[in-house]
């Protein structure tokens, strides 16, 4: 006889985790407190958000930092980076939430999407810093641009899950609907 226990697994909390040192001195009034993953090759890479909340309808900003751990400078080129890295979109069930692309190729198996980067450029990366990418490079990201997240909880995470899991608790939520009185 064979038996099957189901356990329901809930989100991590949004708990601060260790930041290195360059990081705890940076000001994260804009960006939100970032969440580090474990370092490769002298980088750590992290994500923050200044709202934890979002309506349905507002962008979902994620700012995506690095970490520089070495006495040299290293640069990045933004287009591998993001696809080398990226992050992945949980719901409340621990489903992956699917980019619009990755959507379209599931319904039309015949459609391969080809990554293309309208602007791969070089992120330098001072030793010794921690910074988001924007202000070493221009990068942000909507994850409403290219994910359709309906109202819920999110657990936005690095793509490779390595534990301690580490990522961000985001809901989205109608806030047009919770504003209406109740009867």
């Amino acid at each position: 006889m064979i038996g099957v226990m189901l356990v329901p697994i809930r989100l991590p909390s949004a708990e601060p985790n260790e930041l290195p040192q360059e990081c705890a001195k940076a000001d994260f009034t804009s960006t939100g407190r970032p969440v580090m993953f474990p370092q490769r090759d002298g980088l750590s890479m992290g994500i923050s958000t200044p709202r934890t909340t979002v309506d349905v309808g507002d962008p979902l900003e994620v700012y995506v930092w690095v970490s520089n751990q070495t006495d040299s400078e290293r640069v990045l080129m933004s287009c591998s980076m993001w696809w080398d890295w990226g992050v992945t979109v949980y719901d409340a069930g621990w489903h992956t939430v699917k980019t619009n692309a990755e959507q379209g190729e599931e319904s039309n198996p015949e459609l391969r999407q080809m990554k293309i980067c309208g602007r791969n450029i070089r992120l330098r990366v001072p030793p010794q810093s921690c910074a988001p990418l924007q202000d070493i490079g221009d990068l942000k990201v909507d994850l409403h641009n290219d994910r359709s997240l309906p109202t819920g909880d999110y657990f936005v995470t690095q793509n490779r899950l390595t534990l301690p899991l580490r990522g961000l608790k985001i809901v989205v939520e109608n806030k047009a609907r919770s504003a209406e009185p109740t009867r």
